[in-house]
């Protein structure tokens, strides 16, 4: 019922900021103009300049895969960052539900919304590059960028203001691993520092044919730990407030 009552009141805050109310379709507009723009853009460059940018689907679907769950932990960072500067969240410390439950909600939501709606962006584009179970696996380690991205904005960002200049920067850290795709090995593993590089690779493993299943473990203990770090020092910023 909590919960409940908690999800009621984030549709009626997203409602109200006009910004935050667009972002969530965000991915599904990436996906139809990736789904028009790749071909078109595919059949020019194999006409004029002899390239094949097919042979790059794996590339801009691990980039997808990237920007989709981001996006909504965009949008929960925002919100936490609201009510950390109107001391909600000094309030909801002494309320009955503790911190950390109240936390483990805002941070669950953009993981399941940022895996439903690139799912869904995924069925738009109609690259059925991937099996099922890769698509499913590589991207229960990408969600883990939701959490990230919004604990990013409310442990660094001391407003939404300065959080908007953080977009850019978490954007270039963000797609850094993306680097690895063009290095041979053994040099793409210096990639492996950052924790999405391993849904990626992931990605980049089933899409060659080639075994995915061993980066998930490496995969999840990164992103756990990276998600952990960045909860405790929100935590401790807060406490600090």
């Amino acid at each position: 019922m909590v919960y409940k009552t908690l999800f009621q009141i984030d549709l009626h805050n997203v409602r109200r900021d006009a910004m935050l109310m667009w972002l969530p379709f965000l991915p599904l507009l990436l996906a139809l103009g990736l789904r028009a723009a790749v071909p078109w853009l595919a059949t020019l460059l194999a006409t004029y300049a002899a390239f094949d940018l097919r042979t790059y689907d794996p590339l801009i679907l691990s980039l997808f895969l990237l920007l989709v769950p981001g996006l909504s932990g965009m949008v929960v960072g925002f919100l936490l960052l609201d009510e950390r500067d109107e001391r909600i969240l000094t309030a909801w410390q002494v309320t009955p539900l503790p911190l950390a439950h109240y936390v483990g909600y805002r941070l669950g939501l953009p993981m399941l919304l940022g895996m439903v709606m690139t799912i869904v962006g995924y069925l738009i584009l109609g690259w059925h590059t991937l099996s099922w179970g890769a698509l499913l696996a590589a991207l229960f380690l990408a969600s883990f960028s939701a959490p990230m991205v919004a604990l990013f904005f409310a442990a660094f960002a001391p407003n939404k203001v300065a959080g908007m200049a953080l977009v850019k920067v978490l954007n270039g850290v963000m797609i850094l691993p993306l680097a690895a795709y063009f290095l041979p090995a053994p040099w793409h593993w210096i990639a492996a520092v950052f924790p999405l590089f391993w849904p990626l690779k992931m990605i980049w493993a089933a899409a060659a044919g080639q075994p995915y299943l061993w980066f998930f473990l490496p995969g999840l203990v990164s992103n756990g730990t990276a998600v952990w770090l960045l909860f405790r020092h929100f935590r401790r910023k807060l406490l600090s407030a």
